[in-house]
């Protein structure tokens, strides 16, 4: 395809006519080929890079199909498309889904700041970390990412008193400039019911709760620790009445033993000789 030229006449006269000089014609535009290639590039590569055969080659700290998105800034999370709520009973709740726009692969970083829902006798209690620990991001495209709690930090949270493991997460493409905190929570479902807005869960055991069955096991343990209470119970007392019954029925035996009739008969003879007297 020839080349569009501009020419840079240089006129003599001769004889009043003028006379074109084309060996001094000098190319200053681009061929055709150049300008269509160039136009098919994204908003010219927004001039933070160059276009070669239709794709922008961006600049070191620019990214993107346009070249506009720099990689010292935050990518944006679509929060409307975030699930917070992870049910351990159903899959490990150990990779979180990060739905948003312009994530880059080369530094990108999750920051986790961990939390805690604890049980004790009386209530359930919410308990922040301020401990803070990073894990590299796993990139699917500038519009997907996930984050992985690693496995060390999944065992420690594994305390009996523990009813739900949470983490405030945060985003970065440049391991230095972060999006703002997004919650997740795992739980399991079937026993307790977690809410992310109020920051709260609550007891919840439903049928297949296996919570539920060692309630009802420990309940029955009482009914019986119990019902063994009140028959021990009984048979101490009857036990008790019975030693007294016996201790009480010998006493009376010895004292009707000491007991001396005679007085009796030397009562009755002294009235006897007193009618005798009479007669």
């Amino acid at each position: 395809m020839e080349n569009l030229t501009t020419t840079t006449n240089r006129t003599e006269v001769a004889n009043g006519t003028e006379v074109l000089k084309p060996e001094q014609e000098k190319p200053v535009m681009m061929s055709i080929l150049e300008i269509i290639e160039q136009s098919t590039c994204p908003d010219n590569c927004s001039g933070n890079g160059i276009c070669q055969e239709g794709v922008c080659r961006c600049d070191h700290d620019f990214f993107g199909i346009d070249c506009s998105n720099e990689k010292t800034k935050a990518p944006l999370i679509e929060t409307s498309a975030f699930e917070s709520i992870c049910d351990s009973s159903k899959r490990p709740c150990k990779t979180i889904i990060i739905p948003g726009l312009d994530f880059y692969p080369e530094n990108l970083t999750c920051k986790f700041r961990p939390f805690q829902f604890m049980e004790n006798e009386t209530h359930i209690e919410y308990q922040e970390k301020e401990e803070a620990f990073t894990n590299r991001g796993i990139y699917r495209s500038l519009f997907l990412m996930f984050c992985e709690i690693p496995d060390s930090r999944s065992r420690r949270s594994a305390d009996l008193s523990t009813i739900a493991n949470g983490y405030f997460i945060s985003i970065s493409n440049d391991g230095l400039n972060f999006t703002e905190e997004l919650a997740v929570v795992s739980f399991d479902a079937r026993c307790y019911s977690c809410n992310i807005t109020g920051v709260c869960c609550t007891k919840e055991y439903k049928l297949d709760c296996p919570l539920r069955k060692i309630k009802v096991a420990d309940d029955e343990d009482n009914t019986i620790n119990i019902g063994i209470g009140i028959g021990v119970g009984v048979v101490v007392i009857l036990f008790i009445a019975g030693v007294m019954f016996v201790y009480f029925r010998k006493r009376n035996k010895k004292t009707h033993r000491g007991y001396d009739f005679s007085k009796e008969h030397i009562a009755m003879s002294d009235t006897q000789k007193d009618q005798q007297l009479q007669e």
